[in-house]
């Protein structure tokens, strides 16, 4: 089994063109939601037009400072999130981590697709945000 891991200090991410490129792929990784519900709270820096601005202003090719920038559909109707939490066994995301390579780093993060045997029960670790993966296994307090 292949699993999709962060090899360095930061924390899982995928870059904005892989996380469009799942979303496409239809991976389980990827969530969406409606933007017009995303930005309920139209306030500063969190307002659907300031995200927007930004997320267009990433595709010109101009900024690509921000640490936390949204990522939109390219009809920009939905917002699209990566879950770090799940999914990391996905064939579609290992497949895009394998062909993207190092275009599939989000920031702060540079993945590596490991192979563990099947049927092994696991678990991400992480210390940091570097990330390793170990097999479950009972503990007791």
């Amino acid at each position: 089994m292949e699993i999709v891991i962060n090899k360095c200090f930061g924390g899982f991410g995928l870059s904005p063109e892989a996380t469009i490129e799942a979303w496409k792929r239809g991976s389980a990784i990827v969530q969406t939601y409606k933007a017009s519900e995303y930005f309920h709270r139209e306030t500063g820096y969190f307002s659907r037009e300031a995200a927007l601005k930004e997320w267009r202003d990433y595709l010109a090719g101009g900024s690509k400072s921000s640490l936390f920038l949204t990522v939109f559909s390219p009809d920009e109707s939905l917002v699209l999130s990566g879950d770090r939490r799940k999914g990391r066994d996905c064939p579609v995301l290992v497949q895009i981590v394998e062909e993207m390579g190092e275009l599939a780093n989000g920031r702060c993060a540079q993945l590596a697709v490991v192979e563990i045997p099947d049927g092994v029960e696991y678990e991400i670790k992480e210390y940091d945000g570097n990330e390793y993966v170990a097999e479950v296994h009972r503990t007791w307090g």
